[in-house]
């Protein structure tokens, strides 16, 4: 079958603007970048080292795929709600669980928390930017970053634990093309 490794990964728009995307598929014939835009290093999900969502065979083929466990949706009121859910990564055991929630707390602000059942090292999350999303700062005391949309509207990204990288991406929003980009890479929480 046909599958990515992107469970409980999410875009996001404000105001109609993009701000985070997954990488996309820019490809589906047998290039050496057509594995690294399944995996989930390219999409806003948790990364652990020596772990998958899903065993890739070939360009085209997957051997075995996590399931969701747990996924739960709570409508609290017109603008607060929250979605959850776990999924078991494959691969040696002890096997990870990671946990995911989206909460909307208020309007115009989310919070996304992540947790893992033990500690692995290496484990990240990925947050890659639209292509016309810049970065205005990068507050490393305070754990946040300030990004500009391409509507001069200015998001807050703030994290409560680890440390904050900006890497170089590639991103495709449309088929046979790719577009130079950024994206965080929240590293170490689950060390904390």
């Amino acid at each position: 079958g046909h599958a990515h490794s992107d469970m409980f990964s999410f875009e996001m728009s404000v105001n109609e603007m993009m701000l985070f995307v997954n990488s996309g598929t820019s490809t589906y014939y047998d290039q050496p970048f057509r594995d690294n835009e399944r995996s989930s290093c390219a999409h806003n999900t948790v990364v652990i080292p020596g772990y998958v969502q899903c065993q890739h065979w070939s360009h085209f083929r997957v051997a075995s795929r996590t399931k969701p466990l747990d996924v739960k949706f709570e409508l609290l009121d017109e603008e607060r709600g929250t979605v959850s859910g776990t999924v078991e990564l494959l691969g040696p055991s002890p096997r990870p669980k990671v946990s995911r929630k989206f909460q909307s707390i208020r309007k115009g602000a989310v919070v996304i928390s992540d947790e893992v059942n033990g500690v692995f090292p290496g484990t990240c999350t990925h947050f890659h930017l639209h292509p016309s999303v810049s970065i205005v700062s990068n507050d490393e005391e305070r754990r946040r970053v300030i990004l500009e949309l391409s509507s001069a509207q200015i998001v807050s990204f703030e994290y409560s634990k680890g440390s904050l990288v900006i890497e170089d991406c590639l991103v495709s929003r449309r088929f046979n093309m790719r577009q130079q980009s950024k994206k965080l890479v929240v590293s170490d929480w689950s060390e904390l």
